[in-house]
């Protein structure tokens, strides 16, 4: 799932934690998975700070939200399970 808000410049993308990065203070994630041409998604490293730490085990999935205009994290959501 990735979706664009125009009036706001934010765009969301579906995010799921592979595991540590290489990089000190980052994490491994896949962008947008699941989503058109990008089916398979993008593996990008993040500043760890900006992952909730509930959120930062492998497999843990939640929506990334950034300004699309700078490119920079806002924030994230995470998803909700009906169980």
């Amino acid at each position: 799932m990735i979706s664009h808000n125009l009036a706001m410049e934010e765009i969301k993308a579906l995010t799921k934690v592979i595991g540590p990065s290489s990089y000190p203070g980052s994490i491994r994630v896949i962008l947008g998975y699941g989503y058109g041409h990008i089916d398979g998604g993008v593996e990008d490293d993040i500043k760890i700070n900006l992952i909730p730490q509930d959120l930062r085990m492998p497999n843990s999935e939640f929506v990334l939200v950034w300004d699309k205009a700078t490119g920079k994290i806002i924030s994230n959501q995470q998803l909700t399970t009906n169980h």
